[in-house]
């Protein structure tokens, strides 16, 4: 979904988080999702990263 957003503004998601954050961009709604997926993308992404460390720590 970023690289729609991506390619219908024309900046990559890293450049336009640091505007939305700055105010430096309007309200439109298509900002408001691309900050949530941005956000979810980063959110899983770090997660996905941590579950082999805890391989073998938690047991079910």
């Amino acid at each position: 979904m970023c690289l729609q957003f991506e390619n219908k503004y024309g900046f990559n998601s890293d450049v336009f988080i640091a505007g939305f954050e700055d105010g430096k961009l309007d309200d439109d709604t298509d900002f408001f999702d691309w900050f949530a997926a941005k956000r979810g993308f980063e959110y899983w992404k770090k997660k996905y990263q941590v579950l082999p460390e805890l391989n073998g720590v938690c047991r079910i």
